[in-house]
């Protein structure tokens, strides 16, 4: 018998619940939804804390083909699909929840495309579920993957 948590190996999730107390330092969603609601500020520009800094926020045309599943059609269905996505405005990640991270942390989360933040005040993940367990979702058991490789 498998020692499974969460559909990963015992390894990955002990990796991952390392991740979890290391490099998630606190949750700071309304520090982040208030600034960015007051981007508009200077000062708050300046920090670094506005929509349009937020990296991974629009989907890549990759992520919304994996979003549609759409392995075995057409270029040129791919690019409609693509197109209608976008204009049913379905193309960005909505973050419920924003963490302050570890820069190690956050770069992690970048290159897995996942919204994050980068201010003059730290770095931030923004979490697109809410309701649950950090540890739930997978995404620490995923990078957590990628380091036991």
């Amino acid at each position: 018998m498998l020692d499974q948590f969460y559909g990963y190996t015992k390894e990955v999730h002990e990796v991952a619940e390392g991740y979890l107390t290391r490099d998630i330092l606190s949750n700071q969603t309304m520090l982040v939804v208030d600034m960015l609601k007051n981007s508009h500020l200077d000062f708050v520009i300046e920090a670094g804390f506005s929509i349009d800094e937020i990296e991974n926020y629009i989907l890549s045309d990759d992520q919304i083909l994996e979003e549609l599943d759409c392995k075995d059609v057409s270029e040129e269905e791919k690019l409609l699909a693509i197109s209608e996505f976008r204009d049913n405005g379905q193309d960005f990640q909505e973050p419920y929840e924003w963490w302050e991270i570890s820069p190690w942390l956050y770069e992690e989360l970048k290159s897995k495309g996942h919204p994050v933040l980068s201010t003059n005040y730290g770095f931030y993940w923004g979490r697109c579920s809410t309701g649950q367990a950090i540890i739930l979702d997978g995404t620490l058991q995923e990078i957590a993957k990628d380091y036991l490789k």
